[in-house]
């Protein structure tokens, strides 16, 4: 039976003896029968009794009242503590969650890094420095798979997703196979527009790789985009003179793009 059942027989069991009393009270104003010999009870003795019954009672009643009182608040504090304590476990497995996939971003990120290093180097076979771009692409995909599960509100986190796209993209336009062409473009301009929120040296990285995969991969009209994109970016009046040097360098010996670059010159 539940606390307030109790409270209830207790109240209704206490009117009956009250009740009784006051019954007898009544009827037998002048005498109490004890042990089978008559003696003289007054009223005083009546309402003593009655009221140590109705005090005893009542005591009682409080007693399962404030049990009754006890067990609610216990429970609703217990529901609402393991709610709250749900709460901060969903929160630091989100938190967990977050911080190891931007770390495994940036491992692989870092791991295609090396791998491009290593497709650099001149003096290796061509197959080795194709095996080396394969992993490059291989690992920035797995580091873009880890980067888009972060949250984008924090810039850090939108920095790492950007480099990731922007390097994807980059190894892509590279390795030049036709059907990764819209796959690059997509990458590289996802980082371009965001080149405001960041550093100008992010902005002229992710700027040239933009025009590169553009150049390299896109149709007549991309084409053209990238060698104005290109233009701008050489221009630029606080681009510094060596890596102004660097994009002449680049775009007219390393990424025999020089018909390209020759174009840009005389406009």
């Amino acid at each position: 039976m539940k606390t307030w059942h109790w409270v209830v027989i207790l109240v209704v069991v206490a009117i009956v003896i009250i009740g009784i009393v006051l019954f007898i009270c009544d009827s037998f104003p002048h005498s109490f029968f004890s042990g089978g010999k008559c003696r003289t009870v007054n009223q005083y003795e009546i309402f003593r009794d009655l009221l140590a019954i109705v005090l005893t009672l009542a005591g009682l009643s409080i007693a399962l009242l404030g049990t009754g009182v006890y067990k609610w608040i216990s429970k609703d504090l217990n529901i609402k503590a393991e709610e709250h304590i749900a709460g901060l476990d969903a929160e630091i497995k989100r938190k967990v969650d977050e911080e190891v996939n931007y770390a495994m971003a940036v491992f692989f990120l870092e791991l295609s890094y090396d791998c491009w290093e290593a497709y650099e180097v001149k003096d290796e076979l061509q197959q080795y420095k194709e095996n080396q771009l394969e992993r490059a692409v291989a690992l920035s995909k797995k580091a873009l798979k880890r980067a888009k599960r972060l949250d984008m509100e924090q810039k850090e986190f939108k920095r790492i997703l950007c480099e990731i796209k922007n390097s994807l993209a980059y190894h892509l336009a590279v390795r030049g196979y036709i059907k990764d062409a819209e796959d690059a473009i997509s990458l590289t301009k996802y980082a371009y527009k965001r080149v405001q929120d960041f550093d100008f040296k992010r902005t002229c990285n992710w700027t040239e790789t933009y025009a590169f995969v553009l150049i390299k991969m896109g149709t007549a009209e991309q084409k053209e985009e990238g060698r104005e994109v290109l233009r701008e970016l050489r221009d630029h009046a606080y681009l510094p003179k060596p890596l102004r040097d660097s994009i002449d360098r680049k775009y007219t010996k390393r990424l025999a793009l020089k018909a390209e670059w020759k174009k840009i010159r005389k406009d």
